[in-house]
């Protein structure tokens, strides 16, 4: 779920916040294989989400639903994985205003992107630091750039 934080604010073209809320339901699966020639094994994973925004009471802008796709496909040695990951999302249902179709035609969103990933397994400290770089191979009605996460994430 994504909460409507931050400073929202009509009159500028780009803004701190937005004023909505988002739905984001989301399945994920990993397979890996046997240790192999490279390592101790390939490792496949995908998270699927659709995307539900709600309406912007300030706007009445309304998001089509979106459905998004995060994988990646990586080697294990030890305490590191590196490999390729990707994103590719595309938007199901036109995006409104007021009941209205948002010209052109709704403006459906499509996005793809891939490059390389690397993480590092911290094991004293139960978590994984991650960098992640995904370059653009296709976009629609987005911004056609580079994307760059780094995430460190926590066992419970």
């Amino acid at each position: 779920m994504i909460f409507p934080i931050g400073t929202f604010n009509t009159h500028q073209f780009t803004t701190g916040g937005h004023n909505d809320y988002f739905l984001i339901p989301n399945v994920a699966a990993t397979y890996l294989t046997r240790p192999n020639v490279l390592g101790d094994g390939l490792e496949f994973s995908a998270r699927l989400f659709l995307d539900h925004a709600l309406e912007n009471p300030q706007t009445h802008y309304r998001s089509g639903d979106v459905l998004d796709l995060d994988y990646a496909v990586s080697e294990r040695v030890g305490r590191l994985q590196y490999g390729a990951a990707g994103f590719a999302a595309s938007q199901l249902g036109r995006d409104v205003r007021l009941g209205q179709t948002v010209a052109p035609h709704g403006r459906y969103l499509v996005s793809i992107k891939l490059g390389p990933v690397v993480a590092y397994d911290l094991p004293g400290l139960g978590a994984t630091v991650k960098a992640k770089l995904t370059l653009p191979i296709y976009a629609r009605n987005t911004i056609l750039g580079p994307q760059f996460v780094f995430a460190i994430s926590f066992g419970l």
